[in-house]
């Protein structure tokens, strides 16, 4: 985590590329909803944010297709912790299948 003098926080309202309203980076360029909290791209609150990168031990990553019963969009995504709930392109709820695969 970044610190400034004296050990304070620094705290980032860098939006180029995130939600405004859960700070997630979109995957893709033609994301027009973020995929964990469903926020329109440029829509949000814009507070500023901690920006770091965790690093998160434990088991492989798992391979999970999304899929959006409203515009028919699928995606899929290979990470230890996915919480992707909406869909990237209509903003819709979406369905989620996990498969293990090796």
């Amino acid at each position: 985590m970044k610190r400034g003098l004296f050990g304070k926080k620094r705290l980032s309202k860098d939006y180029d590329g995130r939600c405004g309203n859960c700070h997630t980076p979109f995957d893709t360029p033609e994301d027009e909803y973020c995929r964990y909290c469903g926020t329109k791209r440029g829509e949000g609150e814009f507070l500023p944010y901690e920006n770091f990168e965790g690093c998160i031990y434990g088991p492989p990553p798992v391979i999970r297709t999304h899929n959006c019963p409203n515009c028919s969009y699928s995606w899929e995504t290979s990470r230890m912790i996915d919480h992707s709930r909406f869909c990237p392109r209509c903003g819709s709820p979406v369905n989620t299948v996990t498969a293990d695969r090796a």
